[in-house]
């Protein structure tokens, strides 16, 4: 978990206590922003509210996402989440830009709650804003008192922060002890030396004092007078390296206050960038989301048209074979019709040549008919003849009947032949209609095999395409 320090500074705030007078004390208000990262990544802002003059003084508010989208629906809030605490912090800076004015515009007001019997007490935290018509809530926050472990938790933290501080000034003050130290025993060294130089001179100057009294005294008052002068300006050089001191010193600190300034400013900027940058990372994660099921729906759906272009292709390989059959069969039947061809020409040679012999029956009809008669002349004038012409002509006739039989089956077996070569016709006419209409099957699922082949092409690269996207979209996060 990691917390971040949004706020702790004193904020006036007026207590409010059942029927008791109010009060207006000095609290501190700590706002931090709590991310848990395990199991689940939230946030958690943080509100506190102690006294340095009472310890036990502890109000505490945890603040979930959850908890606040319940808080903005109960008091209409028009912000959400990651906005919320830095307008908090904008309403508790207002509450201290108005302390030091009794009319001020905005205050804290802290209503402390009768606890049910059995119950927790808790308080409530309202941001108000007074005029002249009515005093108007713009917030209010439901704050709980430390319970005993949160109490001695809160202590505990005081206790560690002032062990730390202690330790800290000990530190800086057994550096300091030491530095003073360390000066104190060069000073000490520094008299010591010019004390044994002193009593050297003094020894130096006892011994020929009689002789050189005048010339030493001369000498010393030079000396006097010398020290004098290098003392004033040594002062005067010591006091102008002060003043430069003390100016640059005020420089100094001015340029720290501006960059303390600046960088509050900046920190201001990279807090507001940074809530925007999270809100852009939620809003890119939700994309990413979008964009992944977007892909898998995509892959499920080139998965689908890959299936259905095998077997698309298994059905154009069967038709293949199917047609590569067809041809086969009509091959076949071209080679059966080729046969049938040629066995109509030979019925239609037999059946020239019974038409010839039946005309040569015919001529020969008639002729027997003049023969007759002829005969039926001679028989009136040759009725002895007349028997054997009888017999002739009934041998004649019974001939003819026979071969009038025989022409008659000869003609109905024509008759039959030309049925049976009308009908293979009529089945090598629907062979053919089939294998036309086979062909333009085939050519059809052809084309659908290409443009099933062409949609499968144009989803594969609409997936590179989203795939491509959503590399550029994680390397941009």
């Amino acid at each position: 978990m990691s917390t971040e320090n949004l706020f702790l500074k004193t904020v006036p705030v007026l207590l409010k206590t059942g029927d008791r007078e109010d009060v207006k004390n000095a609290i501190i208000v700590s706002v931090e922003l709590n991310t848990l990262i395990t199991p689940l990544h939230k946030k958690e802002l943080v509100v506190r509210l102690t006294n340095d003059s009472d310890l036990l003084f502890l109000y505490t508010l945890v603040l979930g996402e959850e908890d606040f989208q319940n808080l903005k629906a109960q008091q209409g809030l028009l912000v959400d989440f990651s906005t919320f605490p830095q307008n908090f912090i904008t309403m508790l800076n207002m509450c201290l830009e108005d302390k030091h004015n009794e009319t001020s515009k905005f205050v804290l007001h802290l209503v402390h709650s009768t606890s049910p019997p059995g119950g927790r007490s808790f308080s409530y935290l309202n941001v108000v804003e007074k005029n002249p018509f009515k005093h108007l809530t713009h917030l209010s926050l439901k704050l709980l008192p430390g319970s005993d472990a949160e109490t001695s938790k809160y202590l505990a933290s005081c206790l560690t922060k002032v062990k730390n501080e202690r330790q800290e000034l000990a530190a800086r003050l057994d550096v300091l002890d030491t530095d003073l130290s360390a000066r104190l025993k060069q000073t000490q060294e520094m008299l010591s030396e010019k004390s044994h130089q002193l009593d050297v001179l003094r020894s130096d100057s006892s011994a020929g004092m009689s002789s050189l009294s005048s010339k030493h005294a001369e000498e010393l008052r030079l000396q006097r007078e010398k020290a004098v002068l290098e003392k004033n300006s040594l002062h005067e050089k010591c006091d102008k390296k002060r003043q430069d001191l003390e100016k640059l010193h005020r420089k100094f600190s001015a340029d720290l206050e501006s960059k303390r300034l600046e960088l509050e400013q900046k920190n201001k900027e990279l807090l507001d960038k940074k809530y925007k940058a999270d809100g852009m990372i939620r809003e890119l994660r939700g994309k990413f989301c979008r964009t992944e099921e977007e892909k898998q729906r995509l892959e499920q759906d080139v998965l689908t048209l890959r299936q259905r272009c095998t077997s698309s292709e298994r059905s154009a390989a069967d038709k293949e074979k199917l047609i590569n059959h067809l041809k086969t069969e009509m091959a076949v039947l071209e080679q059966k019709l080729t046969d049938n061809e040629r066995l109509l020409q030979r019925s239609n040679e037999l059946l020239e040549s019974t038409r010839k012999q039946k005309k040569k029956a015919d001529d020969d009809t008639d002729e027997c008919q003049k023969q007759v008669n002829r005969l039926e002349s001679s028989v009136k004038t040759l009725s002895n003849e007349l028997n054997k012409a009888n017999d002739i002509i009934r041998k004649l006739q019974t001939d003819i009947k026979t071969y009038h039989a025989k022409l008659k089956i000869q003609n109905q077996i024509t008759a039959e032949q030309e049925k049976i070569l009308h009908e293979k016709s009529s089945t090598i006419d629907k062979q053919s209609k089939a294998a036309d209409t086979l062909a333009e099957k085939f050519a059809a699922l052809t084309q659908t095999n290409k443009a099933l082949c062409e949609t499968v092409d144009s989803q594969s690269t609409k997936l590179k395409d989203y795939e491509q996207q959503l590399k550029t979209n994680e390397n941009g996060t």
